[in-house]
């Protein structure tokens, strides 16, 4: 089976698997898939993403998808719904490159199980999702801090970043390298970790029991939809810690102090918005994941030869 994930923002590299068959197909095929997919997702839901992140980073009230959307329109246009795209599509590439490359070599390192032990499959997935994320995270994270403040800032602001180019200088000059490009990693990779467990063991055993026991087709109907749910469900879990990753993350951009500790972020939401405030931004951030996802998945399998 092949696999895509989407952190919110974060990985969406395909999941080979431990067949023969998959053993034949060069590794360069599946990087290419991981980047292809990863890059049309991320460009058709950019409006979402948009969304998705003023609802995790705002310190006020959040306003609503819709008032959100009406509000970027009037002051920055299109543009403003597209911000930080490009980087965000040069980000995504490698790291799906990088995670579907790792998974499918911690696969091959890791115990293999029969086909009728499926919660010892589960498991080995878990673990080799985990570690293909974390390390994909580390290598491509200041690419994300870029898209995010790229994403949240006011483009009408004088002395807003100019580009990918002007972030990147700018942040190394007034920030370094720990406390600027990797600001916020540590919550970023307990975010990551699970979600990529998550949704990457769960996308394959829901195509598994779809395509094995009820006998379904592969179809891109039946992957989008076990995409989407997969996707859903990690989501779900690990919400609370990318809402807190994306404060510590933005918050240089905007000029709002937020410790760069875990806990004591999640101690400031808690205080302001009570626990709901470590949910807030979750419809958009679903309505978001779902079809990033489900594209993801859809392409990465066409690439891979695997829709039959």
């Amino acid at each position: 089976s092949s696999q895509c994930i989407d952190v919110g923002s974060d990985l969406v590299p395909p999941l080979p698997t431990t067949t023969s068959a998959a053993n034949q197909i060069p590794l360069w095929q599946f990087v290419l898939a991981g980047g292809m997919g990863g890059a049309m997702s991320r460009t058709l839901t950019a409006p979402l993403e948009f969304v998705k992140l003023q609802a995790q980073t705002t310190t006020n009230s959040y306003r609503g998808m819709m008032q959100e959307f009406q509000s970027c329109l009037r002051q920055n246009g299109i543009r403003g719904l597209y911000a930080g795209n490009g980087v965000n599509c040069l980000r995504i590439f490698p790291n799906a490159g990088i995670g579907c490359l790792a998974y499918g070599q911690i696969l091959k390192c890791l115990p293999s199980s029969s086909d009728n032990n499926n919660s010892s499959d589960f498991f080995w997935r878990l673990l080799a999702g985990s570690a293909a994320g974390s390390l994909a995270t580390m290598i491509t994270y200041p690419l994300d801090t870029i898209r995010a403040r790229l994403t949240v800032q006011d483009v009408a602001n004088h002395n807003s970043y100019k580009g990918i180019i002007d972030a990147f200088h700018r942040i190394w000059a007034e920030e370094g390298i720990r406390h600027g490009f990797y600001k916020g990693i540590q919550p970023t990779l307990f975010a990551v970790a699970p979600f990529v467990a998550i949704q990457q063991a769960t996308y394959d055993g829901l195509k598994k029991e779809l395509l094995q026991n009820y006998q379904y087709k592969p179809s891109v109907p039946l992957f989008m939809t076990c995409g989407a749910m997969a996707g859903m469900a990690a989501q779900s879990v690990v919400y609370p810690l990318d809402l807190l990753r994306r404060r510590i993350q933005v918050t240089s951009a905007q000029g709002v102090f937020v410790d760069t500790y875990l806990w004591l972020a999640a101690q400031k939401v808690l205080r302001k918005h009570g626990p709901k405030g470590l949910f807030q931004g979750i419809f958009p951030t679903l309505i978001k994941v779902m079809p990033a996802v489900a594209i993801s998945v859809t392409v990465r399998d066409a690439v891979l030869g695997r829709l039959g």
